[in-house]
C-alpha cells in the first residue's frame, strides 16, 4: 500500500513579539532576526547613540587602523560603563 505523504516547508520567521514595528534602531526586527542580515549586515543606527555618544564617534573617525579603533573604543566602553568595576 502506498501512502500520501504531504510535505509540509516550515517557514523559518521571527516569533510575532520580536515583530514590534516600533524599535529603537533603523530596522525593523524581522529584518534583524534574519538569516540574509547575518550574512550581509548593513550599519544599524540605533535612537540616540550618535547623539548620546558624540566624542567616541568622533575620537574613532580620526583612528585609521581597526586594531586601534578597537582598543580606542572598548576604552571608552570601559570608562563610559565602569565595566572593570562591577
Amino acid at each position: 500500500m502506498v501512502e500520501n505523504r504531504q510535505t509540509t516547508i516550515l517557514k523559518l520567521t521571527l516569533p510575532v513579539y520580536a515583530r514590534l514595528p516600533i524599535n529603537r534602531c533603523s530596522l525593523p526586527g524581522i529584518i534583524l532576526g534574519s538569516l540574509t542580515y547575518q550574512q550581509y549586515p548593513v550599519r544599524l543606527h540605533l535612537d540616540g547613540v550618535a547623539t548620546l555618544h558624540v566624542e567616541l564617534f568622533n575620537n574613532l573617525d580620526r583612528i585609521d587602523e581597526a586594531c586601534n579603533r578597537a582598543e580606542n573604543f572598548n576604552d571608552y566602553m570601559r570608562s563610559s560603563f565602569l565595566l572593570d568595576n562591577p
